[in-house]
C-alpha cells in the first residue's frame, strides 16, 4: 500500500504549524481593571448596544440562578470560596464602571427575574434609540494593531471551575429544551388542526432532537463530571420539592410511585420520561425480550380528556404509553440494522441498548412522543393512513409509469434512469409496507405478536419522516423523468400559445397550478421575452428551449427548427428540483449511511435556504403557498446575526411548511396526461403537419414532443392555417374531461395536500380559517 507524505514521521505526532496562536487566560480580577481602562479613555468610549444586552443578560441568568437552586444546596456542596457568587459580583461592578459609555436610552435592569419565563423574556421587547456622539470613540478603537501572525495570543476569559457552574450549564439547557418542546408541541397541534403537514412535524420534532444531541454534547464535560445526567436531574427535582414545601419521597397514598404533587415540575425537568426509560432498562437485559403486561396498570383511554385529569392520572397514562412501546422499538433496533429514514427516537433507543445509559436526548425523544400522543390522542393513527396511502399511491404511479413507456427508447431516459425508480418503489416496499416491526416481532419468536403495522400506527413522528423519503425521492425521478420526455414543457407551450391567441378560455387547472409553482409570470423556466408574447414569438422561444441558440433565429431566420442545429451554450431549458428547504435533509434520510450529527454548519445552510425562501416570496405577486423556490445561488448569504436556538425550529418549520405543495406535485401522473394529449394533437392535426412537413413530423411516437415544433413554426408561417384552433379543440377536450385537474385531484385524494383556486367554493372559508390560525 503506498504511504501518503504527511510532512511527518511515522509514528511522530503531526507538527503543530509554527503560526499557531498561543492563549491566554483573562482572569476575573482582570475584568475590573480593563472595564476602568475604557471608562477612563478621553474621548470617552461608545459601549456597543450587543455588548449591554449580553453582560445584562449574563447577570440575570446567574443572579436567577444564585437567588433560586444555590439557596437549597446542602453544606455538603458549599464550598469555602463561591467562585459563582465571585463572578456575579464582579461582573455587577463591571456594568457599573461601563454604564456611563451606554447608548442613550438603554435601561439597564437592577432587578433580578422572578421566575424561569420572565428570564426567557427578558429582552423580548426592547427597542433602544441608539444615538451617535461625534466626541466618542467605539470600542473597537482600543484594539492595538495585530502583532506579526506568529506572534499572535489568543485571549479566552476564565470560567469558574465549581459545582454551581455544572448546575448552570445544566439549567440553561433544560430552559433550551423546555422552548424546543413548546415549539414541537405546537406544531403537533397545528398538525391536528390541519395546519402543517405530517412532513413538516415530523422533521421539526426530529431536528429538536438532533440539535437537543448536539447540546447535550456541548455540555458533556459538565455532566460527566457527576456521572451522567441522572444525578444532576434528580438534585434539581430535590431543589424544587424544598423550594415547594415537600420531598421527592413524599406520597399521597401507600403504595404511590411518585410524588404527584410534583407532577408538572417534574414533567417540565424531563425526570419522568427519564425515570420510565431507566426502570425499562433494568428491566430489559442484554440477550432478552421484554413485552408489556396487561393488568399491571390501567388501561389507556385515547378518547378521555387529558386536560381534565389530575397529575397522578397523567402520571399512570404516560407510562402505560411508554411501556406498551418501547419493547416494540427494541424488537426494530434488534432485528434491523438502521434505515434511512430511520427517527431519533429509534435512533435514541438503539443508542441505549448498545451504551446501556439513558441520556438526557433519550429522555428528550420520549418527552416529545408522549406530547404527540397527548396531543393527537385518538387521532395518532391518521398519520399511518396518509402514509400508506401516498406509499401504495406512489408504488402504482410509477409502475403506470414505466408501463407507459415500455416500448419506447429515448437515449435521455436510459435503463439506469429506469432502475432507479424501480429501486424506489422496492425501497418502499422493503421499509414501509412490508411491515418491518412485525416480521421482527416474528423473527424473534415473541410471544405475542402484534397486530399489522402496529408501531407505524402508534408512531406518527416516523410516518412523516417516511413520506418526507418518498416523496423528496419521486420528485427527484419524476423531473428527471419529464426533463428526458419532454411533455409538460413542448405541453406547456401549446397552451400558451393557445391561451396568447384567446382561441378558448377554458382553464387547464393541473398547467395553471405548474405555472404557479414554477413562476411562470416571468417565463424564466418555460418561455422566453415579455409575458405578452408575439405570434413570430412562440416556434422561436420553443426551440430555445429544446437548446437552440438564438443567434440561428436573428435576422428574420425561419422559425422552423433546422437540420443542423446550433446549440446553445446553456444547453436545453428544463424543470429544476424545487424545495430547497426540504432537499438540505435528503442526505440525512435518502442516504444508506447518513451522517446524523446536526452540525453548526447544517443549521446555517438550512437557515440560508429559509431566508433565502421568505425574501423569494416577498418578491412574488400570489400567495406563498403557490410560490417558486429557487435554488441558493452563491452570491446570497444570510445576515450575519446570531440565530437563537430555539428559534431555529420556527424558521424551519415555516420554510418547510412552504413548499409541501412543490414537493407533492404529481409529475408522473401530470406527464402521462401531457403525453395523451400529444398524442391527441398529433391525430388532430396528422393531415396540416404531413402536407407542410412530411410524414417524418409525426411518425415516430418518442419524438412526439417536438411536434409543438412544427404546429407553431407552421402557425408562425402560415397566417391561414387552422392548426393552432385544432389545437384548441384537443385542449378543451382535455380541460372539460377529468384529466384537466387529474393531479389537483390526486393531491386531494391521494398526496393529503388539497388545492383550492381562487374564485372556487371554499376558499373564503380556507381563508378565514387561515387568519385564524395565523398565530402559528
Amino acid at each position: 500500500m503506498a504511504a501518503t507524505d504527511t510532512g511527518s514521521s511515522a509514528g511522530e505526532p503531526p507538527r503543530q504549524p509554527a503560526n499557531q496562536a498561543s492563549t491566554s487566560t483573562i482572569s476575573m480580577d482582570e475584568y475590573t481593571v480593563m472595564a476602568e481602562f475604557i471608562q477612563a479613555q478621553d474621548p470617552p468610549v461608545a459601549i456597543p448596544a450587543t455588548f449591554c444586552f449580553v453582560l445584562d443578560r449574563v447577570i440575570a441568568v446567574r443572579e436567577f440562578y444564585f437567588n433560586t437552586l444555590l439557596p437549597k444546596q446542602s453544606s455538603a456542596n458549599q464550598q469555602p470560596e463561591n467562585r459563582h457568587a465571585a463572578l456575579l459580583h464582579v461582573l455587577k461592578i463591571v456594568r457599573c464602571i461601563l454604564a456611563p459609555g451606554y447608548p442613550d436610552g438603554f435601561a439597564t435592569r437592577t432587578k433580578a427575574p422572578d421566575c424561569l419565563e420572565e428570564l426567557q423574556d427578558l429582552f423580548a421587547n426592547i427597542e433602544i434609540d441608539i444615538t451617535s456622539r461625534s466626541s466618542t470613540r467605539s470600542l473597537g478603537s482600543l484594539i492595538p494593531p495585530s502583532p506579526p501572525y506568529n506572534e499572535q495570543v489568543k485571549f479566552e476569559a476564565e470560567i469558574p471551575e465549581c459545582i454551581e457552574e455544572d448546575f448552570l450549564a445544566v439549567q440553561l439547557l433544560i430552559g433550551d429544551l423546555q422552548r424546543l418542546r413548546s415549539t414541537v408541541v405546537q406544531t403537533w397541534e397545528g398538525y391536528r388542526r390541519g395546519i402543517f403537514d405530517i412532513v413538516t412535524a415530523s422533521l421539526i420534532t426530529d431536528a429538536a432532537v438532533g440539535l437537543v444531541r448536539s447540546l447535550e454534547e456541548g455540555c458533556k464535560e459538565h455532566i460527566d463530571k457527576h456521572n451522567g445526567i441522572e444525578r444532576m436531574l434528580y438534585f434539581i427535582y430535590h431543589c424544587h420539592c424544598l423550594d415547594h414545601d415537600t420531598r421527592p419521597e413524599h406520597k399521597d397514598r401507600p403504595g404511590d410511585d411518585f410524588n404527584f404533587l410534583m407532577y408538572d415540575v417534574a414533567d417540565a425537568i424531563f425526570i419522568i420520561p427519564h425515570c420510565f426509560v431507566k426502570k425499562f432498562l433494568e428491566v430489559q437485559q442484554p440477550g432478552t425480550m421484554t413485552e408489556f403486561r396487561r393488568g399491571v396498570f390501567p388501561e389507556y383511554e385515547p378518547t378521555s380528556d387529558r386536560s381534565t385529569k389530575s397529575g397522578r392520572d397523567k402520571f399512570y397514562e404516560d407510562i402505560i404509553i411508554v411501556l406498551k412501546i418501547l419493547p416494540e422499538f427494541v424488537a426494530l433496533t434488534t432485528e434491523f440494522e438502521p434505515s434511512p429514514a430511520e427517527d431519533e427516537m429509534t435512533r435514541c433507543v438503539r443508542d441505549m441498548l448498545e451504551t446501556r445509559k439513558v441520556t438526557l436526548t433519550m429522555a428528550f425523544a420520549t418527552q416529545l412522543y408522549l406530547d404527540i400522543h397527548s396531543e393527537l390522542r385518538d387521532q395518532v393513527g391518521a398519520a399511518f393512513f396518509t402514509l400508506s396511502t401516498v406509499a401504495s399511491f406512489v408504488r402504482k404511479n410509477i409502475k403506470e409509469t414505466l408501463e407507459f413507456h415500455k416500448d419506447l427508447r429515448i437515449s435521455t431516459w436510459t435503463a439506469e434512469h429506469e432502475q432507479a425508480m424501480k429501486d424506489l418503489s422496492n425501497n418502499i416496499f422493503t421499509y414501509v409496507l412490508s411491515d418491518p416491526h412485525r416480521v421482527a416481532c416474528k423473527n424473534l419468536e415473541r410471544r405475542n405478536i402484534p397486530p399489522p403495522y402496529h408501531l407505524l400506527r402508534q408512531h406518527p413522528w416516523a410516518c412523516g419522516l417516511w413520506k418526507y423519503y418518498i416523496q423528496i425521492q419521486v420528485h427527484s425521478l419524476s423531473i428527471k423523468l419529464v426533463n428526458a420526455w419532454g411533455s409538460i414543457m413542448s405541453c406547456a407551450h401549446l397552451y400558451s400559445a393557445v391561451l396568447e391567441e384567446e382561441l378558448h378560455e377554458r382553464k387547464w387547472l393541473d398547467m395553471r397550478l405548474l405555472f404557479a409553482l414554477r413562476d411562470a409570470k416571468d417565463f424564466s423556466i418555460f418561455f422566453f421575452g415579455e409575458t405578452r408574447r408575439l405570434r413570430s414569438h412562440y416556434a422561436k422561444d420553443f426551440n430555445m428551449a429544446l437548446g437552440a441558440s438564438a443567434a440561428i433565429f436573428a435576422s428574420g431566420c425561419s422559425p422552423r427548427l433546422p437540420a443542423n442545429m446550433t446549440r446553445s451554450t446553456r444547453g436545453p431549458r428544463g424543470l429544476e428540483e424545487m424545495a430547497p428547504v426540504m432537499q438540505t435533509f435528503k442526505a440525512r434520510y435518502c442516504s444508506n449511511n447518513p451522517r446524523c450529527q446536526l452540525r453548526a454548519q447544517d443549521v446555517r445552510r438550512i437557515l440560508e435556504q429559509c431566508a433565502l425562501r421568505e425574501k423569494t416570496d416577498k418578491e412574488r405577486s400570489f400567495p406563498a403557498f403557490f410560490g417558486p423556490s429557487k435554488p441558493a445561488v452563491s452570491s446570497f448569504s444570510m445576515p450575519r446575526r446570531k440565530v437563537c436556538v430555539t428559534s431555529v425550529l420556527a424558521i424551519l418549520r415555516n420554510g418547510v411548511q412552504s413548499e409541501i405543495l412543490e414537493l407533492a406535485f404529481d409529475y408522473l401522473t401530470f406527464h402521462r396526461v401531457c403525453w395523451h394529449l400529444l398524442r391527441s394533437v398529433r391525430d388532430k392535426c396528422y393531415g396540416q403537419l404531413v402536407s407542410r412537413f412530411g410524414p417524418t413530423s409525426v411518425e415516430e411516437e418518442s419524438q412526439l414532443p417536438r411536434i409543438t415544433g412544427y404546429i407553431l413554426a407552421g402557425y408562425t408561417e402560415d397566417t391561414e392555417t387552422t392548426v393552432l384552433e385544432d389545437v384548441a379543440t384537443v385542449l378543451l377536450g382535455t380541460v372539460e374531461s377529468n384529466a384537466g385537474d387529474i393531479v389537483r385531484k390526486v393531491l386531494g385524494e391521494k398526496l393529503g395536500t388539497p388545492v383550492l383556486f381562487q374564485g372556487e367554493p371554499g376558499v373564503e372559508d380556507s381563508l378565514d380559517q387561515t387568519r385564524k390560525d395565523s398565530h402559528f
